[in-house]
């Protein structure tokens, strides 16, 4: 459970330090969070799934090309693990370049021709390019901030009405919010991330071998054409998007200024989350 531990602060610290002392916790919080999300993470995924890099040749050079061509850098490309996750994919982990990896897997490799390779690792470099972990990692920190504030509110509405609300109340208050949050907040976001880094493919490798490469990735991983999740546009309506996009490319220039709109909100979110 979230507990009040600012409120403490202020509480407990001398008069005339309590908001420096709170300012610098709060900071120091997010710093080693931010910590946490840039290196340690992406580093334990690499050393505890025993993430090794892709064996040279044609689909390692073309990946790194691909990642080239659109200006951003990681440290490894790495074959991802197909035994863990079940499933054939490919995926971008890390904040910062050198601890930031490629992970494409050996099945899809395989499956893929050449130019429908480029296209998934264009689809990951618009992630880099977009910078679209650090805005999941903006919500993040929105939504903990938030979840302080509550907590913070509940504590002083606790002392006013001479007890804290119920445990279980808490607590049931905290799981509802966190489940909304990731299931309409970061599903509303990712899936329009992911279609700003589908526009990024098309741009670069157009539509047939981007389709070419997200239908191979369906058969691969027995997922319906139609089917939707909580995070992800289905497969079907990507490719109708490639194709209106094709007859119509100024779509992905309004779909750029939506997700823009996006990135705002949750800049605007921390700094509610920083002043609540």
């Amino acid at each position: 459970m979230m507990l009040p531990i600012f409120t403490e602060n202020l509480l407990l610290a001398p008069e005339g330090q309590s908001w420096t002392l709170t300012w610098l916790r709060l900071l120091g919080s997010l710093a080693a969070m931010l910590l946490l999300a840039a290196v340690a993470v992406p580093v334990l995924i690499r050393v505890s799934w025993g993430l090794r890099p892709l064996p040279a040749g044609a689909a390692e050079q073309a990946g790194r090309e691909e990642l080239a061509a659109n200006g951003v850098r990681v440290g490894a490309v790495l074959a991802g693990p197909d035994e863990l996750l079940g499933h054939a994919t490919a995926g971008v982990i890390g904040l910062l370049p050198r601890f930031r990896y490629l992970l494409i897997s050996p099945t899809l490799v395989s499956a893929l021709e050449p130019a429908e390779l480029r296209a998934v690792t264009a689809h990951e470099a618009g992630h880099i390019r977009h910078r679209h972990l650090w805005y999941v990692f903006a919500a993040l920190v929105s939504f903990i901030l938030a979840m302080q504030a509550l907590a913070t509110a509940l504590f002083w509405a606790g002392l006013f009405a001479g007890g804290m609300p119920p445990l279980w109340l808490l607590l049931g208050l905290e799981v509802g919010a966190l489940l909304l949050f990731f299931r309409f907040g970061v599903g509303y976001v990712s899936r329009h991330f992911e279609r700003q880094a589908d526009g990024n493919a098309l741009r670069r490798l157009g539509a047939a071998s981007f389709e070419g490469a997200i239908v191979k990735v369906g058969r691969l991983n027995g997922i319906p054409l139609e089917q939707d999740n909580w995070h992800h546009y289905g497969i079907g309506r990507r490719i109708r998007f490639a194709r209106t996009v094709h007859a119509e490319p100024e779509r992905l220039a309004r779909h750029d200024r939506k997700v823009g709109r996006i990135k705002l909100a949750l800049a605007a979110l921390v700094r509610l989350g920083l002043g609540a």
